[in-house]
């Protein structure tokens, strides 16, 4: 399939920081789906890392059945190993790069989000201050 403009420039301007990678092929998919496993776990079919933010084909069991859907993670720091869990959209799931493309870039671009940085606001956790256990009694 032939890339568009904006994924061409950005896949340039991103450089070893955009990688594709397919974990399983649409035959395994509707193999697994047709005979489910009796202990099935998540997995990840397809990834798409843009930068500081990816998105996974995630293949899922819902009741009796499996079905294919979304996960899309975001970096706190450019620099980070650890992604943040983000959004999960209702796309009709397509396990190739150009269709995961296009599934992403909506995100970034409905949430203003950004490929290079981490402009997405930070939540605080509550501090939590120890105890000290020989008054805590």
């Amino acid at each position: 399939m032939k890339l568009s403009k904006r994924q061409r420039d950005l896949k340039a301007e991103l450089g070893d920081r955009y990688s594709f990678e397919k974990n399983m092929s649409d035959n395994d998919v509707k193999r697994l789906q047709r005979d489910i496993p009796e202990f099935f776990t998540d997995s990840v079919v397809a990834k798409l890392v843009m930068g500081c933010v990816r998105i996974d084909a995630v293949l899922y069991k819902l009741g009796n059945i499996l079905k294919l859907g979304y996960d899309v993670y975001l970096k706190d720091r450019p620099d980070s190993e650890e992604w943040i869990f983000f959004d999960t959209p209702n796309d009709v799931v397509k396990l190739n790069e150009h269709s995961m493309f296009f599934t992403l870039d909506n995100v970034v671009t409905d949430n203003d989000l950004s490929y290079i940085e981490c402009n997405f606001e930070s939540l605080n956790g509550k501090l939590v201050e120890p105890v000290d256990k020989g008054q805590a009694m």
